[in-house]
């Protein structure tokens, strides 16, 4: 099959992909992490740790992590504060067509309960939800506690194109909690969410980008041949 380039292309056909590809990059895409609760609210409390410390802990991986491979990336909180749900799903607003994690660790009464899981709301977030938890089920030792559904504040009333949270680890279970502690496992987190939320994003901008569009930059010597049968 002949290139596209090859052939006799109208200018403004040249434009246009030269326009998608660059609105792809740019698109290039706003992520906003939630490391859940913070300041006056400690999340889940066990002997040793606090939720809203592992949670920063985990995000700042994540920010880093997404950061490194291209992303933009908005924490709704760096420090130890306290932000009502209302102020951390608002800043959604601000960045049209956005992204939003919300980065958890999960207790229970049963202090077996272990494992990781990731919630979502819309349905335009289950996809981006089973790409993530698919990642982190990969994780030596991980339960895999699937994808689900939930109505949560901070995922029903939300703005961004895609929600969802994510619940990295049983605080609550003796063993799970010194893994959950463990910065190597914070790190090993953030990669596996890293991943999810890249191999469904740039999946969805191959999708939304015209196969036309999706071919190859030409060689110079094809662009040589193009420019010189449209002068």
């Amino acid at each position: 099959m002949k290139s596209l380039f090859s052939l006799r292309v109208p200018l403004w056909t040249l434009a246009l992909w030269v326009m998608t590809s660059l609105l792809n990059l740019t698109q290039a895409q706003t992520i906003i992490i939630d490391p859940g609760h913070g300041g006056r609210d400690p999340g889940a409390v066990r002997p040793g740790v606090m939720e809203k410390q592992v949670a920063l802990a985990t995000s700042r991986y994540l920010a880093s992590e997404l950061a490194r491979r291209g992303f933009r990336v908005v924490l709704t909180r760096q420090t130890d504060v306290f932000l009502t749900l209302a102020q951390r799903r608002d800043l959604s607003q601000r960045y049209p067509g956005c992204v939003f994690v919300s980065l958890h660790y999960n207790a229970a009464v049963n202090a077996e309960a272990r494992g990781v899981e990731t919630y979502y709301h819309g349905a335009a977030s289950r996809a981006l939800a089973a790409h993530v938890q698919g990642c982190l089920a990969r994780l030596r030792g991980v339960m895999n506690r699937g994808v689900k559904r939930r109505g949560y504040a901070v995922l029903a009333k939300n703005t961004a194109s895609r929600a969802i949270l994510v619940e990295a680890g049983f605080l609550s279970n003796v063993w799970e909690r010194q893994r959950c502690l463990d910065p190597n496992y914070q790190r090993a987190v953030a990669m596996a969410v890293s991943d999810g939320l890249e191999q469904h994003l740039r999946g969805s901008m191959r999708a939304s980008t015209p196969l036309w569009a999706q071919r190859t930059a030409p060689s110079p010597a094809v662009l040589a041949t193009f420019r010189g049968r449209i002068r």
